[in-house]
């Protein structure tokens, strides 16, 4: 189960695992179930806080800012069931006997079940401007799609009070 909303990711096991032998730097997220098909697109994940069930049966992975704007960054990848599968290489994880599980390679990923897409708006909260390369950076919370850009809609004004300053619309 992957919700983009929260950054978490559900697994579910069939027997009890080892919270201290989680490295999740070894799950890999892809938009197949075969890596190389045509089109196909996949993400390394690089870190995120990871919690345990009592029952040693479900982890809980809450991604990283930089590793769920990854997943977003990429246009295929994690944007419902059908195109977020997961693999992992041989190290991923251990049972609580101290066996590793068995590595799900390139041309065999597992779906997920449930996807919660993205449904919180991004925020904007800074700018740059520079004169001399005449460039405007905007800063938002998270990975933008630069196709949805409207910049006829944007504004700079010399003070909060754009009434009583100069203004000039893109």
């Amino acid at each position: 189960y992957l919700s983009v909303n929260t950054s978490k990711l559900v697994l579910q096991f069939d027997e009890p695992v080892n919270l201290d032998s989680i490295n999740v730097t070894d799950l890999i997220f892809q938009s197949q179930v075969t890596s190389g098909a045509s089109g196909a697109s996949n993400f390394r994940l690089t870190g995120g806080d990871i919690a345990i069930s009592a029952d040693g049966l479900h982890v809980t992975i809450t991604l990283t800012t930089d590793d769920i704007n990854g997943l977003k960054s990429k246009r295929l990848l994690a944007i419902g069931t059908n195109s977020t599968f997961i693999r992992y290489t041989d190290n991923f994880i251990k049972d609580t006997s101290g066996n590793y599980i068995q590595s799900l390679n390139e041309t065999f990923a597992i779906q997920a079940t449930n996807y919660t897409r993205d449904t919180v708006g991004p925020l904007f909260f800074s700018f740059d401007l520079n004169m001399f390369q005449n460039t405007l950076t905007l800063h938002f919370n998270e990975t933008m799609d630069i196709d949805t850009l409207n910049i006829s809609v944007i504004t700079l004004q010399t003070s909060v009070l754009a009434n009583l300053d100069f203004q000039y619309r893109l």
